[in-house]
């Protein structure tokens, strides 16, 4: 399944076919090519605005401030990428299928900069980012919330992004670090990542998308359903973009789970 989709068609003059590195000629004849070898260089081009955008100190009041910047990490960019992406309709090119959000034809959506990057003074006042990242786990059962507060003026996103260590070939559960997201809104009702209610045990990569949020204050809870206990504790990111309030915050972690007692 594709993580994202990005614009994939290049119309570009084409070649006589003879280009060595040294000479060449351009032709009359327009070419269009299309493909994820098009693509992929967009979605990059998207994700090095993404980290220039937090580089520069955009974060958090969308106006460029040096001593705001910082270096995001790798599961940051893709959760800030997932976040803002929007879900396609219509019907898939290479299958005819409809198209719907997490399925195979698209994955998480099309990327979508205008919903990821809020700036002063050109997007609307009340749509915010808020980001997290180096938050880690290292035992199963632990977990931590983040608390963001909806002005229901507009759409709530949110994703949960881990650079998983590569698992077990032909063996299932394929994760070697399993997370979950879930989110409650302030009248107690639930939603995980994904769709998949208690967790989500394929993908390292989250996301809950609320369309119509309620007013008040939502709770991002991230939860470390397995943790291998002989690797490095598991790093992670969580984006939330949307109608949010600026103050909002992120809470303690729970404790961890107690350690085993020594053999008599």
């Amino acid at each position: 399944m594709p993580q994202l989709v990005a614009p994939g068609v290049v119309l570009s003059a084409g070649t006589d076919g003879n280009y060595d590195a040294s000479q060449g000629s351009c032709t009359p004849v327009v070419e269009t090519k299309q493909g994820t070898s098009m693509a992929c260089p967009a979605a990059a081009g998207a994700a090095t605005l993404v980290r220039q955008y937090f580089m520069e100190g955009f974060y958090p009041s969308g106006a460029k401030k040096a001593e705001d910047g910082f270096e995001p990490t790798a599961s940051l960019l893709t959760a800030m990428l997932v976040a803002g992406a929007s879900s396609m309709t219509g019907l898939a090119l290479r299958n005819g299928q409809p198209l719907s959000l997490y399925d195979a034809n698209q994955g998480f959506g099309l990327v979508d900069l205008s919903k990821t990057l809020p700036l002063s003074g050109v997007t609307n006042a009340d749509y915010n980012i808020r980001v997290w990242q180096k938050e880690s786990f290292s035992n199963d059962g632990q977990s931590k919330i983040f608390k963001v507060t909806s002005n229901a003026q507009h759409p709530l996103t949110v994703s949960l992004a881990w650079l998983d260590l590569p698992g077990t070939p032909n063996t299932f559960p394929i994760l070697t670090n399993d997370l979950d997201l879930k989110i409650t809104s302030p009248s107690g009702s639930v939603t995980w990542g994904n769709q998949k209610v208690n967790g989500d045990r394929t993908n390292n990569i989250e996301k809950v998308v609320i369309d119509s949020p309620e007013r008040g204050e939502y709770t991002l809870e991230v939860i470390a359903h397995a943790i291998n206990p002989n690797e490095d504790p598991q790093m992670y990111s969580v984006a939330a973009v949307g109608g949010i309030d600026p103050a909002s915050e992120e809470l303690a972690s729970s404790p961890p789970p107690p350690a085993p007692s020594p053999p008599p």
